[in-house]
């Protein structure tokens, strides 16, 4: 048995590295070649779409992937371009409004510190006294086109992909709403006028929120419109969203779009950036038997979500469909030109060697790249299309970064954009005189919004003292409850298998991960490093299975006592494969020993196990915490810097490889792998045959694959692996030791497991079938001698005999299909088992 559940672990271990393999083939796909004729975003001009009188007519260059960047055009209509701050520093958010399509161009999270690309902090001053505030939507990747763009349809009632004009124009402000008295509010709109209807869209912001409220106002002003007339829009979200640790992350950016049914059941897609990127779009969500109520991008910490405002307007069922798109993409080649002289790259992809991309460097500056651009070097370009008025698709140039220091699949951008109905009866009808109003929640902090119960002003701000709650109790209940944004993270998803979610697997992490939140955070109150409280958790955790591991400690002991009794069962029993069966369960019946018993314990971790990884891939707290060298517990410890230049190992270009560690060296999970053998060491008794030896190797093998999967776990799940395996190791030393005189005491007899007593009853079984009755009675371990009919109460004639004083008895067994089947299983065992004796 002990060889058993080494070959099941082993093929475990295969199993869990083919999955490997396909998860990372998944997750790092290679970019298909993208279509020649791959249609751009948007439409490029207002005017090819519509006729002179306002009717609408159909488009003639169509996109698919409306609300993708365009390189920034004339304004359609003149006026002032200066941008708008809402916010600052004492608010949780301070955002910079465009009139250039009337967008957010740059939003900062003050209570949270920026990160690096590789995970590290980021400081204003040398001293890293003064944190750098974090750019959650940064300036520089939305200058040219802006967060939260109003795209409207040429044609409202045709199912085609809307203008781009409203994003180019520089809308008209106008003088914010009148604000309350004694209400502090930053408010600011901008209008502009198409196809008779004038569009208004305010934004305002409070101190003690962590979003923007947006109020699209639509209406008819066209004096010589008598009839209501049909519209349509499409609205986008955020772009550009940092992602930190890029060498170590499993997480870029994430597209979410989520309904409620008319059950109030919260159905949630999730698109992962790579899969949008490789398929050069996301797939469509429909509205269908639900009402769409948010869509936005996530990365691992943090969150942009464009949500239905439930509060003040009655139909909340406005929009019809949602779908991810590409911003930009970046692709990784030789130049194969010479772009200064030329005006375009041409780029051979790295991705197959064979495809040659051209890009026109119209909106570039050239000279900031000119060292990456000289013909035949390697580069990576960022791009995105552009289109012009004749329809023409051009690959423009963004930006062209070293390709030794920057990985593509982070340089791709997406966005959600959402879009009202277009079918007949569905669509939006203006009327003269009756503006249709439409009111959104632009959400923006962290992806874990329960986590904003917990966050506390480290300052006096307002009328609030230091220590307070930095964000209201009913307005995190309105995040979570009405606005549904608790499904960003506590979703049953199928990460774990629909299996895992039938039985509640999933269930029982999400509920464990928050309870871990809650105490992590109770724990920081009294000890300030979360280090230490990471310890402390394991501590208790290990504590609390104390019972459970010291059984299984014996366990393993005695099975490490048995072996050499094991061993000689093998070689007296090596030709007869049941009878050894039977004694190896005998002799584990005798000492009270469980070859499965030291393996259970593992299993009762695992929820632990993955709830604290979740944790530490949600919390806010963990992120950039510091710990003895660790300047963030949430990504690895990141001991010593050995760069980006080693083959195989650090290379960008080798990202995605199996042996890619990054240019990091990471102590700690050396040294849990290391902790990990040695207890495996340990704890496994010494092999019995050559057999059992080369298992015992291949599993240490294995152990030293699994210690370079988890080379990059974060610092904090490391420490929860060594500060495990140290308690494992107390353990074991407090276990009572063996007395010299326990050898010559008789084995104490114990009641047989359940494993045991079916093997014994299939070795009766077989014993029964070769008429061995002395086998049958020492099988099930009887001192009688008489045979195996007279043992099963058989008389002469196959007809059950009752003893003295025996109840009487039971009814005679019921035949039918059920009866016939088991029958018809018991001759064929036996036999089987006949076949093997006489072999």
């Amino acid at each position: 048995m002990q060889k058993n559940s080494n070959l099941i672990f082993i093929l475990l271990a295969l199993g869990l590295f083919v999955g490997w393999q396909l998860l990372g083939a998944y997750l790092w796909p290679q970019k298909p070649p993208r279509p020649a004729d791959e249609p751009p975003v948007a439409q490029a001009d207002d005017k090819q779409g519509e006729k002179k009188d306002g009717a609408a007519a159909k488009p003639v260059v169509k996109a698919p992937d409306a609300g993708k960047a365009l390189a920034p055009a004339p304004a359609d209509e003149p006026g002032d371009d200066t941008p708008v701050v809402l916010g600052g520093d004492n608010w949780h958010l301070d955002v910079t409004l465009t009139p250039r399509g009337a967008g957010v161009r740059r939003l900062v999270l003050n209570d949270f510190q920026q990160a690096r690309a590789d995970g590290q902090p980021e400081w204003l001053d040398e001293k890293k006294k003064i944190k750098k505030p974090l750019e959650l939507i940064p300036e520089d990747k939305n200058r040219d086109v802006a967060s939260f763009l109003f795209y409207h349809y040429p044609n409202p009632t045709y199912e085609d992909y809307p203008l781009d004009t409203l994003g180019r124009r520089v809308w008209k402000r106008v003088e914010p709403a009148e604000v309350r008295p004694g209400e502090k509010v930053g408010r600011a709109s901008f209008e502009t006028t198409v196809r008779g209807v004038r569009v208004t869209k305010t934004f305002t912001l409070r101190p003690r929120d962590y979003h923007l409220g947006l109020e699209v106002k639509m209406e008819l002003v066209d004096p010589k419109a008598t009839e209501p007339r049909e519209f349509r829009y499409q609205m986008t979200g955020a772009h550009g969203l940092p992602i930190e640790g890029q060498f170590y992350t499993n997480t870029t950016r994430n597209a979410l779009v989520a309904g409620v049914t008319g059950a109030n059941e919260v159905k949630r897609v999730l698109q992962d950036q790579r899969a949008i990127a490789a398929k050069a779009g996301g797939d469509e969500v429909l509205k269908g038997d639900q009402s769409i109520r948010y869509a936005g991008s996530t990365v691992q910490y943090f969150a942009s979500i464009l949500a239905v405002d439930p509060r003040g307007q009655d139909d909340l069922d406005f929009l019809a469909q949602a779908r991810p798109v590409v911003v930009t993409s970046a692709f990784r080649g030789r130049v194969l030109n010479t772009p200064l002289t030329s005006g375009e790259i041409l780029l051979l992809d790295d991705a197959d060697k064979k495809t040659q991309r051209k890009f026109a460097l119209r909106h570039f500056d050239r000279d900031r790249a000119a060292p990456l651009l000289a013909q035949g070097a390697e580069a990576v370009v960022v791009s995105r299309p552009e289109v012009d008025l004749a329809g023409a698709i051009t690959q423009v140039v963004v930006d062209v970064l070293d390709p030794e220091h920057n990985i593509p699949i982070f340089q791709d951008d997406i966005t959600v954009a959402v879009s009202t109905a277009h079918e007949k009866g569905k669509v939006l009808r203006l009327k003269p005189g009756e503006p249709v109003v439409h009111k959104y929640v632009l959400y923006n902090g962290p992806v874990k919004v329960k986590l904003l119960e917990q966050l506390r002003l480290d300052e006096a701000v307002d009328d609030r003292a230091q220590g307070a709650p930095a964000v209201d109790d009913d307005l995190v209940a309105f995040y979570r409850d009405d606005l549904h944004l608790s499904t960003l993270t506590d979703y049953p998803s199928s990460w774990f298998g629909q299996t895992f979610a039938a039985i509640g697997l999933t269930g029982l992490v999400i509920w464990l991960t928050n309870v871990l939140h809650t105490v992590l955070w109770s724990m920081h109150h009294v000890i300030p490093a979360y280090g230490v409280c990471i310890i402390l958790l394991t501590v208790t955790v290990r504590a609390l299975m104390h019972p459970f591991s010291r059984k299984q400690a014996k366990m393993t002991m005695k099975m490490q006592e048995l072996a050499p009794e094991l061993k000689k069962l093998q070689e007296k029993y090596k030709n007869d494969k049941p009878a050894l069966g039977a004694a190896q369960m005998e002799l584990y019946r005798k000492h009270g020993a469980n070859p499965l018993g030291s393996c259970w314990i593992v299993f009762l971790q695992m929820p632990v196990f993955l709830a604290l990884y979740c944790t530490l891939q949600e919390s806010i707290h963990f992120r950039l915490a510091p710990f003895l060298w660790i300047d963030n517990l949430a990504a690895p410890d990141m001991l010593v810097r050995w760069g980006e230049s080693i083959p195989w190992l650090s290379r960008a270009q080798d990202y995605g490889w199996m042996l890619y560690l990054g240019p990091y060296f990471n102590l700690l999970p050396v040294i849990a792998a290391g902790l990990m053998i040695a207890q495996q060491k340990l704890t496994m008794p010494p092999p019995a045959d050559e057999q059992q030896a080369m298992q015992m190797k291949m599993m240490k093998y294995m152990m030293v694959f699994m210690g370079l999967m988890f080379y990059k776990v974060a610092a904090g799940l490391a420490i929860y692996f060594i500060a495990s395996s140290a308690w494992g190791f107390a353990e074991r030393k407090l276990l009572p030791k063996k007395k010299p005189g326990d050898a010559t005491m008789p084995p104490a007899e114990t009641k047989p497991t359940l494993v045991q007593k079916l093997l014994q009853r299939l070795e009766t079984t077989r014993r029964e079938a070769l008429g061995d009755a002395g086998a049958v009675a020492a099988t099930n371990g009887s001192a009688a001698q008489a045979p195996a009919s007279q043992q099963a109460g058989i008389g002469r004639g196959g007809k059950k005999k009752r003893r003295p004083g025996s109840p009487a008895a039971a009814p005679e067994e019921p035949t039918g299909w059920w009866a016939e089947t088991t029958a018809k299983f018991r001759g064929w065992w036996a036999e089987v088992l006949r076949q093997a004796e006489k072999r």
